[in-house]
């Protein structure tokens, strides 16, 4: 098993993430084993590997919410905020109780419109929808609170 493991990595290193996607999803590696490789090529810095672990994983079992999120997390570090949402909404589908879910997906959400640099007051409401019901979940969830403050500061600044 170390060697298969090994082999494939040396392979995602050496083909890049689109073939190693490809070679992920032929090797009889199971979606645990996938997000596993993924989370090390992450830490690592190898971001497109990482990527392309962990849709080799969910091709395999699409409701996997570990690999799920974590391929969320990725995007919304490389600030690819409208592939992330897809990602961090399906999270929410599989655990709606997860108050890190909602609270990553409303942070999201935020840099998604913040980078299109338009946002209507819908979006504003969505997102403070989603950070209220994160206090909800949990009360006192860091930083919960007081990101929809002044998400509806900045709204009734700029919507009335």
């Amino acid at each position: 098993m170390k060697r298969l493991l090994l082999t494939v990595i040396v392979l995602l290193v050496l083909i890049g993430s689109v073939s190693a996607y490809t070679v992920l999803v032929q090797e009889d590696l199971t979606p645990v084993e996938l997000n596993n490789i993924a989370y090390y090529a992450y830490h690592d810095g190898d971001y497109a590997a990482a990527e392309a672990a962990y849709l080799a994983a969910l091709a395999l079992d699409p409701s996997y919410e570990k690999a799920r999120y974590n391929l969320a997390l990725l995007l919304f570090e490389l600030e690819r905020y409208e592939e992330a949402h897809p990602h961090f909404a399906q999270t929410l589908a599989l655990a709606p109780g997860n108050a890190g879910y909602h609270f990553d997906y409303a942070a999201n959400y935020v840099a998604w419109f913040r980078q299109l640099d338009r946002a209507s007051a819908a979006d504003f409401d969505h997102a403070i929808a989603e950070y209220d019901l994160v206090e909800q979940l949990s009360p006192g969830f860091p930083h919960a609170a007081e990101n929809a403050a002044v998400l509806r500061a900045i709204k009734a600044e700029f919507f009335g």
